[in-house]
């Protein structure tokens, strides 16, 4: 809304893997396992270390921010907590509401409740979702070659 373009550098960040909006500022993770949350200004508010290769993330439930890691592994940010939920690689997540999707290394979808508890799953691709987004009650995936499709939601 200020229409002025902010530029920061980060030293040690090798690679940015996941990048959020948060409204009040932003949420990025590096391959070298850091996370960072900045305020509007692009002011570090807070830097972790969240564990190796964190590939997305998404807001969940309010600014609670999940993260997904190529060991299968789903951490909450805020608490701190890691659970395994795939034996796959998360490549992409999405949230809405209390659901979770987990797109993973073979092209498929996975949809999980606030719980981390499978309720679903559906292939939407061959090989590799690089990302999930929700639009109006339908998930769309983008895979490594660029192709995009879509599932609605309720049909998990």
């Amino acid at each position: 809304s200020s229409k002025k373009f902010i530029s920061k550098n980060f030293n040690n960040v090798y690679k940015i893997s996941s990048f959020l909006s948060l409204g009040e500022g932003v949420f990025f993770t590096s391959f070298n396992g850091k996370a960072f949350l900045l305020d509007k200004e692009l002011n570090l508010k807070e830097k972790k270390r969240v564990g190796f290769a964190p590939l997305s993330a998404c807001k969940f439930k309010g600014n609670d921010i999940l993260l997904g890691f190529r060991d299968g592994e789903i951490l909450d940010f805020k608490s701190g907590i890691k659970k395994q939920v795939l034996k796959s690689k998360i490549s992409a997540l999405a949230c809405m509401e209390d659901e979770i999707f987990i797109g993973d290394g073979d092209g498929v979808v996975y949809k999980f409740d606030k719980d981390l508890k499978l309720k679903g799953q559906k292939a939407l691709f061959n090989n590799k979702i690089k990302r999930i987004f929700i639009d109006k009650g339908v998930l769309n995936g983008v895979n490594l070659d660029n192709e995009i499709k879509s599932l609605e939601i309720n049909s998990f």
